[in-house]
This record gives structure tokens, sequence and C-alpha cells, in this order.
């Protein structure tokens, strides 16, 4: 993809790309990629309806359990869905303070709203989880052998007793 330049539509800054193989044309708004097309009229247009969309008010009632992989605390927030930011493509939520992004990276994920009663036997099973993979870890690392060592051992020592 060649960057080829910046157009304004609706407002806000949108970037052109080409694709030198298929000459396909790519409008990208911040990280996201908002529209393709033949053509650059094309995608011009295709930009243009997708930042016409009206707005949406959304709130759709979430659980953001946060956590750690490695066994760590486990944090529950309840928060609403409130859309997709036009920008990066992630979701956005509220959390009752302010708005914010999911960025998808580390162990965060949503779910339905979440009782008490739930998050006490998520955080058994959690802990559970976390001493079995423990366990078991330390079961395999006992046994594990250094193979290549190993076979380089025996042949070193089958040399040594014929020669």
């Amino acid at each position: 993809m060649t960057m080829v330049g910046y157009e304004t539509v609706k407002g806000k800054k949108v970037e052109l790309h080409v694709n030198g193989n298929t000459g396909k044309w790519t409008a990208k708004h911040g990280k996201a990629e908002v529209a393709e097309s033949a053509t650059r009229d094309g995608v011009l247009s295709a930009v243009r309806t997708r930042f016409a969309k009206a707005k949406i008010k959304l709130e759709i009632p979430v659980t953001l359990v946060e956590g750690s992989r490695w066994g760590g605390g486990l944090d529950f927030t309840s928060c609403n869905l409130t859309g997709v930011h036009s920008g990066s493509g992630n979701i956005t939520y509220h959390d009752g303070n302010r708005a914010k992004q999911a960025t998808w990276h580390g162990n965060n994920q949503f779910y339905r709203r979440i009782s008490a009663a739930e998050m006490k036997e998520w955080k058994r099973l959690y802990k559970a989880k976390h001493d079995a993979d423990a366990a078991f870890t330390a079961f395999q690392s006992e046994r594990e052998v250094n193979a290549k060592q190993l076979v380089e051992e025996a042949i070193a020592k089958a040399e040594k007793a014929s020669g």
C-alpha cells in the first residue's frame, strides 16, 4: 500500500492509500480502515456515507473482567458498551466514571452482567485453575529431560567403552 495523500471528509482527516498490485483505493481514519473502492472517487464516496451515519446511543449492560493470565487477582467492573470507536475500531464503553476503549490486549473480556455470587465462584474457579496449571507445569518440569544431552552422553559413553 502506498499512501498518496489526505482528504478531509465531514470534518475528519482521512489517509488515502493505493495498492500498487491491484490498484484498489483504501481510506484510513486513525488506525482504522474506513472504506475501500476501485477508484479514488469511489473510496471518498464510501467515506462520506460511512461518516454520515446517524449517531446511535447504545448502553448495553455488561461486566468487564480484568485479570492476569498468571493467576493474579481479578477485577469485575459493571459497565455499558457504547459503540465502536471510528478511528481505532475498538469497542467503546463507559464504566460509570468515564468513557474508555477496550484495546484487547492482556486478559480483559466482557461478559453479561455478573452477580456477586457468580463473581465469588468465578474467583474460586480462577484460583483453582491457576493452582492446577502451576501443579501440572511443576509435574511436567520434574520429568522433563534434555533429549539431545542424553543421546550425546550415551554416544560418548559407547565410544569410550568401544575405544
